[in-house]
């Protein structure tokens, strides 16, 4: 399983709606990063998934808008 960046947000709320839209939708999706999200911005919090499920999760997302 190789993990690929879906998305940055910028903060771990968005970023979690996000990875539930995902999980919802039967993909499995990670945050990486998200602590230092809350740390004044440090570092963008990353969505990511599995490099087959990449086609997949872009079209949950815009979907969901």
């Amino acid at each position: 399983m190789a993990l690929v960046e879906l998305r940055k947000c910028d903060n771990r709320i968005e970023a979690s709606v996000l990875q539930s839209a995902l999980e919802a939708a039967g993909v499995d999706a990670f945050l990486f990063d998200a602590e230092m999200s809350w740390v004044g911005g440090i570092l963008p919090c990353r969505l990511m998934v599995d490099e087959g499920d990449l086609a997949q999760a872009q079209r949950v997302l815009d979907a969901a808008g």
